[in-house]
Order: structure tokens, then sequence, then C-alpha cells
């Protein structure tokens, strides 16, 4: 199924997700890795807004998002597929410190993760903006 993930802020379309992987690709230094990215069903994503699982050894991953329509409206931050999306490849440069779950470092590496993913992306669309991006502009403000 493919529906609108546009917004005026510039969000993309779920049909252009494999040309926003291939541009976070390069941007990240990722294209030796093997990536796919989907939206997958809420059921699949264990109330979360993205998952990756990866083989470091082998270089591959695979990216899970989760649709517009699962997203919870009473989310803190509103719905961003790229965010996430930049979100989950960042965890493939943090991969050889996998960091558990739960514990100090965990929590310390995923707030890093969202700070990196959030600038990165707010970045790009004040780059693209020739009065640079806003609070109301920002696909991630």
């Amino acid at each position: 199924m493919i529906y609108r993930l546009v917004s005026p802020e510039g969000q993309m379309d779920l049909e252009v997700l494999p040309q926003i992987l291939l541009e976070w690709q390069r941007t990240l230094k990722l294209l030796d890795w093997d990536i796919s990215a989907f939206i997958a069903p809420s059921e699949e994503m264990d109330s979360s807004e993205g998952l990756v699982y990866w083989d470091l050894n082998k270089k591959i991953a695979e990216i899970k998002i989760v649709s517009r329509e699962d997203y919870p409206s009473d989310a803190m931050c509103p719905y961003c597929i790229e965010k996430i999306l930049v979100h989950e490849l960042l965890h493939l440069h943090f991969a050889p410190f996998d960091a558990k779950t739960g514990t100090l470092r965990g929590t310390a590496q995923e707030q890093a993760i969202n700070a990196i993913a959030h600038a990165l992306v707010k970045l790009k669309y004040a780059n693209l903006s020739p009065q640079g991006a806003t609070a109301n502009s920002s696909p991630t403000a």
C-alpha cells in the first residue's frame, strides 16, 4: 500500500524511501553495507518507532519503520520517517559498541543517536531553505 508521507515541511513519500536510504547511506559513509528499509506493521515493532537488525561481520542490515498510521498520536515528537531512518542507520556505526538496552551505557548511546539524527535531518532542511530552518519549517523541530 502506498500512502502520502509528505508534509509541507518536506517529509518524503513512501515510494522514495529507497532513494532517501541511499542518500543517507552516502552521507553517513555506509555504502559498504547492504541495507534494506521498509514500513512494518505495529505488531512487529515492539512499541518502537524503528528497529534495526544487523550482522556486523557481513555488513548487512534490515530497518523496520513504524507506519504513520501506527505512530502514537500523543508522541512527544511529530512523525518523521526520515529522522527514524537516520536514527536506525546511526545504530550501525555504534554496532561495535552495542550497549545493552536498559543500562546506563545503553541509555546514553540512545540519547546520543537521537540527538545526532535530529541534528542531521534538521541541518539537511536548513541547508535546503533559503532563509534556514525555523521551528515551523523543520520536519523535526
